[in-house]
């Protein structure tokens, strides 16, 4: 998906992608499974071949995208021979009604196996939420019905589960869950019943890691064209969202060439800090 990609930091920064059906009962997490005529004992044993034939070809270009390839040849390596990443992604472990809780849907799974690399302390997870077999977010036509047929049920049932599981397992409290997009829709209706792109005004929404529960912050005027109370660009979210991550205020990162880049240039949100 375009803007999903760490940009200028690099492809060493990209995130796991698991890109398939998660909905079977014996579902098998593919980005982590390798191949299944390979045990763990041959892995590491072309592991080691690997290794040597690297020793001979220390002559290659030392450019950022051989330095990412051997940086990823490493990663993919530990989580495939990794005990620990193959628990956190059984999700066809998991009791049948808890799946059900969550909905049989991508996106209901998809928040499930979030909840499961929660527990097992990754620090980020992103899960995507573009489109269902009956329509997608991008509702320019037919906005209404698809919201209230698909979009909103799939959504609802998912991020409460989501929550209130966090909750249960006491993991609430230090994992902030984030559901935003990149923009609203428009207050005026087209013709074919849909809305369109509207950066000016839209809500998102935050639970735990550090947030003040039960609160509405900021207004929009009745057709929910500009807001009237409170505004905040998107880089004051970011700016909130790296001050409860623990990110300082003055933190500067640096691309693949080494370039420095200062990372916060908003402004926390207070009002939303418990």
């Amino acid at each position: 998906i375009h803007g999903q990609t760490p940009g200028f930091l690099g492809t060493r920064n990209g995130p796991l992608v698991v890109d398939q059906d998660l909905r079977r009962d014996d579902v098998r997490v593919g980005a982590v499974a390798g191949q299944q005529d390979v045990s763990p004992l041959r892995l590491t044993g072309r592991r080691q071949l690997l290794q040597q034939v690297d020793g001979q070809r220390r002559l290659l270009d030392q450019a950022a995208e051989v330095q990412a390839f051997d940086a990823f040849q490493q990663r993919a390596l530990n989580l495939l021979t990794s005990s620990a990443t193959a628990q956190a992604f059984d999700l066809a472990g998991e009791a049948a009604s808890v799946r059900d809780r969550y909905g049989r849907t991508d996106f209901g799974q998809g928040c499930l196996l979030a909840r499961r690399l929660a527990e097992a302390g990754v620090p980020i997870i992103n899960v995507h939420f573009c489109q269902t077999p009956a329509g997608s977010w991008d509702t320019h036509g037919q906005h209404f019905s698809q919201m209230k047929d698909h979009l909103c049920p799939i959504f609802d049932q998912a991020l409460s589960a989501l929550v209130a599981d966090l909750d249960q397992r006491g993991l609430l409290e230090q994992t902030l869950v984030l559901p935003t997009a990149e923009f609203g829709r428009t207050p005026s209706i087209n013709r074919g019943g849909g809305r369109d792109h509207w950066p000016f005004v839209y809500s998102v929404a935050m639970a735990g890691g550090g947030t003040r529960p039960g609160i509405v912050y900021g207004t929009s005027d009745n057709i929910a064209a500009a807001p009237t109370a409170n505004p905040h660009h998107p880089r004051d979210l970011a700016a909130t969202v790296y001050h409860l991550l623990g990110v300082p205020d003055d933190t500067v990162i640096h691309d693949q060439t080494q370039r420095p880049h200062t990372l916060v240039v908003g402004q926390k949100i207070d009002a939303l800090l418990a």
